[in-house]
């Protein structure tokens, strides 16, 4: 045992990787300042070193192999922490381990941290260390070795001969545009090495590098390690699950200027003022110190970061210094909608207070619907607007692809929307089209049951036309709606047999067709504030779906992995069909008031005694 450590805080050292780290290790931080023991400058982990630390020893404890997926800022210490890592597993028992990198040096520059800690460690691990320039062996007193390897992923099949228990992998993300073939290819093979049993740890770090790619996939894939710990104690099988690691980087204290009396005011009173300093994200420079509860320091440091190091681009910032783990990939990545009409959706949602109800049959009139409120809860509808008159309504349906689609990690869903069309209102103006109800998300009915709640919503908003996406189970759809004789939008489609164009009902999502009505969507969002365009979606769940709507290398627009485009859908069709909208009509019903309330009622400026609905 090292002089002066007792048998509780070896224990600990032993146990946690920051103990160590902030005990006996030594390193050259960014500033080129020596931090540890027996340094002059202390050495303490910072939150994303934590975050790492409370994984390895969680996942130890219930022996669980360790697999991590560290979306990493720049500088803040993830690769120094992961070597350290690295390094006090390769002493506290034998193991191979390999370090895997792409551009340049990189695996050879991570394991000269792992010879730094081992030159200036004071702590007794009982074993004889021996490091070379790209490798190292760790001799146990039992006589067996770990093995400290490096790798190069520009390599054919790096480590392929190989097992390990420990593998760290640098910029995977990046891989590919650092010239490694089959990048994804490469990795898989790699991580075939080690073998999925307790006490093996595979951390794979990286800048984020866009919304597509294999290590996205791999994201999308992986828990947050709340819910990761929350499954496993709840029986589910976690074993061979990635936990996503993620750190904000106002998490870091580091990153602020401490700011005299002065110059808070005068960051304070030149907020919002400075367009790059807004984020098309996030709003301007109040809206980002609200969402993430900013001091005026840390907004002056990011002004500095974007105007010295991110090339005075928001966009550069959030990739290098992420807010959220979303707008990282999104930054790196190509949103297929203008992000200021995002933006703007985000805050007209937030700022509407949606109706909750169902839409109950009238017993005497199946075809009288009558909006009854509820909670959130029971709600079946999510109404924004109440029926007007005066306005033109369509019902717009993207179905889900089928009943094998409701199972696994992201279930295809219906959406259904009613969107009012938009019209010039004398004495206003433009009115845009606007998302007035939905039928709640998540829903996966039957398609019968779905029909029945699209019947509801046509009485509802009495006369509005109905567009369905026609695939398999929108052609059922229609079996269940033709009976009702609903107003049911069709297209015109040409028979090279006949020669001559006919009609065919609903709309069919092609190659061609899917990128004309998204394109026409995002004309919409991008014209937001245009005179005769726009489109008003105070939906979130809406709009989430539509920032998370991405173009993908290989030319195609989806949404990013482990998110949905059920509502992008909807409202594309419904938006490009929108001219099909036919108009709110007002229903009347005799009831028979009694004589003696009649002089009354009339006196209330009635003309009759008639009732709408």
């Amino acid at each position: 045992m090292s002089e002066g450590v007792n048998s509780i805080e070896s224990l600990a050292i032993r146990s946690r990787w920051d103990a160590w780290f902030e005990t006996y290790g030594v390193i050259k931080d960014a500033d080129g300042v020596w931090r540890g023991n027996e340094q002059d400058e202390a050495l303490e982990a910072n939150y994303l070193q934590e975050l790492l630390s409370d994984v390895s020893e969680w996942c130890n404890d219930h022996d669980l192999p360790v697999r991590i997926l560290c979306l990493k800022p720049r500088q803040r210490g993830c690769s120094t922490f992961s070597m350290s890592g690295l390094y006090q597993d390769a002493n506290k028992r034998p193991i191979n381990a390999a370090i895997i990198g792409a551009k340049g040096k990189q695996s050879k520059n991570l394991f000269k941290m792992v010879t730094q800690y081992s030159n200036n460690d004071k702590f007794d691990w009982g074993t004889t260390r021996t490091c070379a320039t790209a490798g190292a062996k760790f001799s146990h007193a039992n006589g067996h070795v770990s093995e400290i390897e490096t790798l190069s992923a520009l390599e054919f099949d790096p480590g392929r001969s190989g097992t390990y228990q420990f593998i760290v992998g640098t910029e995977p993300a990046r891989w590919a545009e650092d010239g490694v073939a089959n990048a994804a290819d490469v990795l898989s093979g790699l991580l075939k090495c080690v073998q999925l049993r307790s006490g093996t740890t595979v951390i794979l770090e990286t800048t984020a590098a866009g919304a597509s790619g294999d290590y996205y996939d791999r994201w999308g894939d992986a828990l947050e390690f709340e819910d990761y710990k929350r499954k496993h104690l709840a029986g589910e099988l976690v074993k061979g699950k990635y936990i996503r690691v993620f750190a904000p980087w106002y998490m870091f204290p580091e990153l602020s200027i401490e700011l005299t009396p002065e110059q808070s005011d005068f960051v304070r009173l030149s907020l919002n003022k400075v367009e790059r300093y807004n984020s098309p994200d996030f709003g301007t420079e109040s809206e980002i110190m609200h969402q993430f509860r900013l001091t005026l320091d840390q907004m002056a440091w990011r002004r500095s970061a974007i105007d010295e190091e991110c090339k005075k681009d928001p966009r550069v910032f959030e990739q290098d210094y992420p807010s959220t783990w979303e707008s990282a990939f999104l930054a790196g990545g190509n949103p297929r909608f203008n992000s200021a009409g995002i933006r703007t959706l985000k805050k007209l949602a937030k700022s509407v207070e949606p109706d909750w109800g169902m839409l109950e049959v009238n017993a005497g009139n199946r075809n009288r619907i009558i909006w009854s409120p509820t909670d959130e809860g029971e709600a079946v509808i999510k109404r924004f607007e109440e029926p007007r008159r005066g306005e033109r309504y369509l019902i717009s349906a993207d179905v889900m692809t089928g009943q094998d689609q409701t199972q696994g990690k992201d279930p295809d869903c219906h959406s259904v929307g009613v969107i009012k069309a938009g019209r010039w209102v004398a004495g206003i103006g433009w009115q845009k089209p606007k998302l007035v109800a939905r039928i709640k998300p998540m829903c996966r009915w039957e398609v019968d049951l779905l029909g029945e709640w699209i019947r509801r919503l046509h009485y509802y908003y009495t006369g509005a036309a109905v567009v369905i996406e026609i695939n398999n189970p929108g052609l059922a759809l229609l079996q269940v709606l033709k009976p009702w004789a609903l107003p049911l939008v069709d297209r015109e489609v040409y028979a090279e047999f006949g020669k001559n164009f006919t009609k065919q009902v609903g709309f069919k999502t092609t190659t061609t067709t899917k990128p004309m009505v998204i394109a026409n969507l995002a004309r919409a969002l991008r014209e937001l504030h245009t005179e005769g365009d726009g489109f008003d979606i105070p939906c979130a769940d809406a709009v989430d779906e539509l920032a998370a709507f991405v173009r993908k290398p290989n030319g195609t627009e989806a949404a990013m992995e482990g998110k949905k485009d059920d509502d992008v859908m909807m409202l594309a069709i419904g938006l490009t069909c929108i001219e099909s909208a036919l108009p709110y009509i007002v229903h009347y019903v005799e009831r028979e008031i009694p004589r003696d309330l009649q002089g009354e009622f009339l006196s209330m400026g009635e003309e009759s005694p008639n009732q709408y609905w």
